[in-house]
């Protein structure tokens, strides 16, 4: 099947640990870990104590950037990641929903994957009961679905 795919776009290394950058988060180029990582620590502070073993000086390269939590979160924030572009859990979701919609306007979804979706006899007739067991995310994609369809094939 096609699938149209953007350009991979190359982000150089990490600036935590110097693995290879997946793309620009919270303000910096890192990798997945270390986006990861600051997410879910960036928030405990203040609730959460990080403490380390070796007074504050661990290095933090691809290799070690497990050993110490506290110099790895000191050093996020030294590299420039910004807490304050951490998103909300409704945020975060909103976001994932326009970017399902904007692949779908875009076509990244084959045609013959998305033919056999709107030829799901089971799909087509849904009934308004059953709708409701349907996330709201789900009932948008769902809908430009079939909004799709009606433009491309009728």
């Amino acid at each position: 099947f096609y699938t149209f795919q953007m350009p991979k776009k190359t982000y150089g290394q990490c600036f935590v640990c110097d693995d290879v950058a997946i793309g620009l988060n919270f303000g910096v180029p890192t990798c997945m870990p270390c986006k990861a990582f600051f997410r879910r620590n960036a928030t405990k502070l203040g609730t959460h104590e990080f403490i380390c073993q070796n007074d504050g000086d661990c290095i933090i390269t691809y290799k070690y950037r497990r050993s110490c939590n506290c110099c790895r979160l000191a050093k996020c924030f030294r590299v420039g990641m910004k807490k304050s572009l951490i998103l909300s859990d409704e945020k975060r979701e909103a976001r994932n929903e326009l970017i399902a919609i904007n692949r779908l306007k875009r076509g990244q979804i084959s045609k013959p994957e998305c033919l056999t979706w709107m030829q799901s006899p089971s799909l087509l007739r849904m009934s308004s009961s059953s709708i409701q067991y349907l996330s709201s995310s789900d009932q948008v994609l769902l809908a430009n679905i079939f909004h799709a369809y009606e433009n491309t094939y009728k």
